[in-house]
């Protein structure tokens, strides 16, 4: 039923409908006395402060979850490299005690491999110096423990077996990462080597 009244229309051209004259306003013909216009409508843009504070957060989130990820990073590359040491420590080690001597390696001089002991400086000395890791601490010398089986021959095996193992820490010697305590995360891992060589006939 039409009562000859304009709808109630809202938005910046909104009217309120009352009878009377028909009128013509700034958005077309009309009945009635337009409204206020509405300022706190949406316009579903956010405040430059808005866009700020919505960052912020968002760092906060992402922020320490990338500081672990590099962490992980850097203490992985860091166990590979201390890995790696020690398996060029015990082949040199194994082969010096074996064939008797080991030419100077760089920096290093030449060694005279005629004891277990001797075999064990060798190896704690190519190492570096690893931290905690010496030449008692870290390797272990044995011969006539590994090779093939010598049929007849006394004793039955002649190859130096050169082992080595370390205790490696995350983050250094004597420091935990936080949270790590009580939460199943490992603040520490043992690495491990080992070399046999053969004495030349």
């Amino acid at each position: 039923m039409n009562t000859g009244q304009a709808p109630h229309v809202t938005g910046p051209c909104s009217w309120v409908p009352r009878s009377g004259p028909r009128t013509v306003g700034p958005c077309g013909p009309f009945r009635g006395t337009p409204a206020p216009r509405n300022n706190n409508v949406s316009t579903g843009f956010r405040s430059p402060l808005g866009e700020r504070g919505a960052a912020a957060v968002e760092f906060a989130f992402v922020f320490p979850l990338l500081i672990i990820f590099v962490l992980g990073l850097i203490q992985f590359a860091r166990a590979i490299q201390v890995q790696t040491t020690l398996n060029y420590a015990v082949q040199m080690a194994a082969r010096c005690y074996a064939v008797g001597s080991l030419d100077a390696i760089g920096n290093l001089p030449r060694w005279t491999c005629t004891t277990e002991a001797e075999a064990q400086a060798v190896a704690a000395s190519i190492s570096g110096g690893l931290t905690g890791c010496s030449s008692t601490s870290c390797f272990s010398v044995t011969a006539n423990a590994c090779g093939p089986s010598i049929t007849g021959a006394t004793p039955p095996r002649d190859g130096v077996l050169v082992t080595a193992t370390l205790v490696f820490n995350f983050l250094g010697t004597g420091v935990t990462p936080i949270g790590a305590v009580g939460s199943g995360i490992p603040t520490s891992v043992t690495l491990g080597s080992s070399a046999c060589f053969t004495k030349p006939s």
